[in-house]
Formats: C-alpha cells, structure tokens, sequence
C-alpha cells in the first residue's frame, strides 16, 4: 500500500501544476477589459484604430447595402462611443481604406467608386478632421470623371502632405501591374504625377507608411523575376515621393507570404513589417514574420518568427522602443470548423522573443482582421466579429488593454515604463534564466509559497540584463520541488507603484 503513495504524491503535483498553468493562461487576460461592441448594422469589416491620449478613433468599411466607410470615435479612453459617421460622398461606394493622425489632423482614404460611373470605378477620396470633431467633405486624388482605375488604394498622412499608392488595373505587355504612388504636399490641393515605384503580378495586400521623413510602400505580390510565389517587398523614398530605391524583397524565397502590416516608431525611425508565411506550414495559414530596420531603410535585420504553431492569417503589429505586439486572426481547430479567434503576442527584446500567444476573443461566431494600436500605455484592438444570428453579418468590436490592471501578469505582460520579468525554462528542473527590463538598478528577490525569503539577486544598476537561478537559497543550499515567486522591484517599498514593481510565478521541479 505505502509503496504506491509515492504514484499518488506524482500524480496530484501534476494536476496541481496543471491547474496552476492553466489559471496562469487566464490570468494573461488581465487588464484586458471586456469585448465591446461598436457596431450594429452587419457586415462591417477590416477595422482600424489610432489613439492618442483618451481619444481613440476606429474606422472600417462595409461590403453590403451602400458600402459606407465609416468612423467612430471615443474621448473618453475606449469607455463610451459616440454614434457612427459616414464619410463616403452621397451616391458613392468606399472600401479599403486607412486612417493616419498627424497633430491633430485626422485623415481617411479609400478607394471610392461613383455609383454613376460604375464602369469606371477606382477613384481615390480621403476626409479630413480636427481630431475627429467635424469632417469636411472628400476630396478626391483624380478630378472628377478623368480619375484612372486603381486597385489595392493604400493612404497616409504626414504633415500637410497626403500619399495615395495603388495598384494600377492595365498591365504591361508581360502580364505584371505597376505599383503607383501620387502626393499632395498641400492636403490634397494639388497633386503629383504619377510615379511607379514598383511592379507585381497579382496583389495580396498593400500597406503604406511615412516614418521619419521615409515612406515606405509594402505588398505581398507575385515577384517578375520569380512568377510562382507571392513574395513580401517594399519600395522607399527618402525624398518626400519625388525618387525611389530599387524594390526591396522582404521574405525569403519560400512558400507564399501575404497579408503584410507595417508599424513605425515616430521617435527613434525604428520600422517593423510583417506578414503570414507558410514556409513551415507549407499551406494556409501560416507563421506571423518580422524584419525590422533602424537605418530608414538600408538596411533590414534577420527574418524574425513571431509565432510556431501555424494558424496566422491578416496580422497587424505596432512597435515602441525594443517593444512590439502582434494581434492576428488564429485558425486553431479547437475553436470549432472554420472558426478563427483573435490572438495576441508581444516581444520586448526587438522581435528576437516572444511570449505565448493568448487567445483574446471567445466569440459566438469567429474574429478576423484585427488592428493593434499603443498610446499612452494602453494597447487599443479592434475587429470585425461574426455574432449577429444567423451569423449573416459582421460588427465591429474592441476592447483595450489597460497598464494599472494586470501589470503582475505570470509572463510579464508589462508596457514600455514598465518593470519587465520573464524567465526560461519554467517550469525547470536544474535553473531557469530570469530576464529583466526597466529596473533602473532595483533588485529581484525569490520568495517561497508561503512568503519567505530565498534569496536576493542586485543588479548592480543595470536597467535590464538577466540573471540565473540554480534553485538554491541565500546559503546555497537547493531548496525543494514547488512555487517560487520571483519579484523585481525598485525605489522604496513606500512609494513602490504598479510600474515599480512585477511578480512572476516559477515551478521548480527536481
């Protein structure tokens, strides 16, 4: 009889140890507040965000009935919404839109299509707003009735000046579609020429940024020297659109990449692309990628996986500082027959890590195409969401991430400002390799499950490093199997903040 007690002890250490991953998994959604819902009207998709401050701004289009594009807006952090505003000119169409806030102009531009000239559509309109208050009416890249055919729309604004890319509709005599570009350095009085900054075959996403005085025109498209494969380039400019350097190819030669997003750090010019790659899945979907430059262009560093398991499909990213967050659509099969739900992941080295992707949505129906946006230490998601019975339509939903909520997550779910804390492996059985940021020279104590000191670790005023833990106490000794805490902290305990300090979970198993 005794001789099986061992068996048993094993046994309810496993299910305790499992039971405490999987409350640590859910305790990821701390700080994460509640899906609200935008929208009400059916079909909506491809929604945006930007957010500055406790004004956030979401737009998105629709794709039945009149085929709005469409804007909201809250001031007061993401809490309460005011009702919807169409942007579109009456008796036209919008869609594929995007959004840009420069000082406190706030733009929208998409692809517009006139209703009376339906065998020519492909004209390119943008609105203009002081913070979202009051909306002029559209302005259009082409005059009235002489606008050419354009596919792809990508805008921005920076400044006074407004870029319109597009994919042009009539291709050369080899098959392949010029990428254009056209300017406005006078919010859309005036326009330039049009410019090719590159050629595809077929196009399957094209995103747009100016960052630093750099734009920046990215798409997944078929490449003229390989026809086979849809392939990740940028084209750049460093003069404002008037030249361009030679297209840049992005992704390795590899199975196809799609779905392309773009995030720009206005304060350092630090650039991150990404997109889907099924070079390891070798079948839709695939892994979310990531190459990054810190030159404005010249230069581009390693192909960066943000994600293994191979459910990524239409990503977006934002980056600040060494951190960036990813959201994307995830095809798990758990989560029912063609159903997707919205994932997060985040990395605080510069891509070269990441944390465990957690599941943010628990939909009726299934989430596609997420937006991710930072400010102010808030990280804001929108999404199109399928939940309207019979499941015919979709709505847009959001919710943000707030920094006072959550900041002790067990992986360390902490924003810029932040104490960072991570370790690897955990669970462990010989040592684990704690990983540290924005300690400003604090120290990192390890505490038993009933709150006793183990040991501590200085840092000797290193604002972030790492430092190893061989599961032994303050004399040396190794201590026995189970939950250790370690936390980091710096200042005095009586003025110590949510930023100022973090907490993480270890298991040590001998």
């Amino acid at each position: 009889m005794h001789s099986k007690r061992p068996l048993v002890d094993a046994l309810y250490l496993i299910i305790f140890i499992s039971l405490l991953i999987f409350a640590s998994a859910k305790s990821l959604l701390a700080g994460w507040t509640e899906d609200m819902r935008l929208t009400y009207r059916g079909y909506e998709i491809h929604p945006q965000v930007i957010a500055r401050n406790d004004s956030v701004h979401v737009s998105w289009y629709q794709i039945a009935g009149p085929m709005h594009i469409s804007y909201l807006r809250s001031t007061d952090g993401g809490s309460s919404w005011f009702l919807p505003l169409d942007l579109e000119a009456p008796d036209h169409y919008g869609l594929r839109h995007d959004m840009a806030l420069s000082g406190s102009i706030l733009f929208v531009g998409w692809q517009d299509i006139d209703t009376s000239w339906l065998d020519h559509p492909g004209n390119i309109a943008f609105a203009l707003s002081q913070a979202g208050d009051e909306w002029g009416i559209p302005g259009y890249v082409f005059e009235p009735r002489r606008f050419q055919n354009s596919y792809a729309v990508s805008t921005t604004l920076q400044s006074d000046s407004i870029y319109a890319a597009y994919l042009g509709i009539t291709p050369d005599s080899l098959g392949f579609h010029a990428v254009i570009l056209k300017y406005s350095p006078d919010l859309g009085a005036t326009w330039s020429d049009s410019l090719v900054v590159g050629w595809t075959g077929y196009l399957n996403g094209l995103r747009m940024r100016k960052c630093s005085g750099t734009i920046y025109v990215v798409w997944c498209g078929t490449n003229p020297e390989r026809r086979r494969a849809f392939e990740v380039m940028t084209a750049i400019s460093y003069d404002g659109g008037e030249t361009w350097a030679d297209e840049v190819q992005l992704s390795p030669d590899s199975a196809d990449s799609q779905h392309p997003c773009i995030a720009c750090d206005e304060e350092t010019g630090n650039v991150a692309i990404g997109w889907a790659d099924s070079r390891e899945s070798h079948t839709f979907p695939g892994d979310l990628y990531i190459r990054i430059t810190t030159d404005g262009g010249y230069s581009w560093g390693d192909v960066l996986p943000a994600t293994r398991h191979h459910k990524v499909a239409n990503s977006s990213i934002d980056v600040r500082g060494d951190s960036i967050w990813a959201v994307w659509s995830d095809w798990d099969a758990s989560y029912g027959s063609n159903n997707t739900e919205i994932c997060f992941s985040k990395s605080t080295d510069f891509g070269e890590s990441w944390s465990t992707y957690e599941r943010l949505t628990y939909a009726e129906g299934f989430s596609y195409t997420p937006w991710i946006f930072y400010d102010s230490s808030k990280l804001h998601v929108v999404w199109e969401e399928y939940r309207r019975p019979p499941n015919s339509g979709s709505d847009i939903y959001y919710k943000h991430w707030e920094p006072e909520v959550g900041i002790e997550d067990d992986n360390g779910n902490s924003l810029p400002g932040n104490i960072y804390l991570s370790a690897f492996p955990n669970p462990f059985n010989s040592a684990t390799t704690i990983t540290y940021g924005n300690l400003k020279g604090g120290e990192i104590k390890i505490f038993d499950i009933k709150g006793q000191l183990i040991k501590t670790f200085f840092t000797g005023g290193e604002n972030e490093g790492r430092i190893e833990w061989d599961a032994t106490d303050a004399s040396g000794k190794k201590v026995s199997s189970g939950i250790y805490f370690a936390r980091a902290r710096y200042g005095s305990k009586a003025t110590e903040t949510s930023q100022s300090s973090n907490t993480l979970n270890l298991i040590y198993l001998k």
